[in-house]
């Protein structure tokens, strides 16, 4: 790895970790300011409390990390234009597209984390609002036994049994 590349990826992960750890620490701090109130008259514990917004952290970063990742690679280049640094670097025969390459790099980095965020962020949002009392504890094996649909032909089919109950289906 080059020295230009070096210190590309490293102003760019400065940004955007700044970034993505500044922004969601602003956001819950937000709604625990406009939500406290509400969780103190319904008697949950300050543990409660911290336990929630520790699972709520994964979504958030998963909302925060394209704004993250704009903010780093504007707050990077911008910079390198500035102060004729993508001048110098054209001058000495590197192209644009060679010199952002780290950055497009980092950036499918990024994507991989985002992606790895919205398959935890559903989990943690489940698990919050059960802590904070907002949804029912899910039990296992509850499913609904009862569920009629329109299939091709006018059969009308229960999931439970699959067995096809001739007739109309009820609207």
């Amino acid at each position: 790895m080059k020295t230009l590349d070096r210190y590309l990826l490293r102003e760019w992960l400065r940004i955007v970790l700044l970034a993505e750890v500044g922004f969601p620490l602003v956001v819950i701090m937000i709604d625990l300011t406009d939500k406290l109130g509400m969780y103190r008259a319904r008697g949950l514990s300050k543990g409660a409390v911290a336990l929630s917004y520790l699972y709520y952290v994964p979504e958030v970063m998963f909302l925060v990390l394209p704004a993250a990742v704009l903010f780093a690679t504007v707050f990077t280049v911008g910079p390198l234009a500035r102060y004729s640094e993508l001048t110098a670097a054209k001058a000495s025969g590197l192209s644009f597209h060679r010199v952002i390459r780290p950055l497009l790099t980092a950036a499918v980095g990024a994507m991989v984390f985002g992606v790895v965020m919205g398959e935890l962020a559903p989990v943690g949002t489940l698990r919050r609002a059960e802590l904070l009392g907002e949804r029912p504890v899910r039990t296992s094996g509850a499913t609904r036994s009862n569920f009629v649909y329109r299939a091709d032909g006018g059969w009308c089919m229960r999931s439970a049994s699959s067995r096809p109950a001739r007739g109309r289906c009820a609207t």
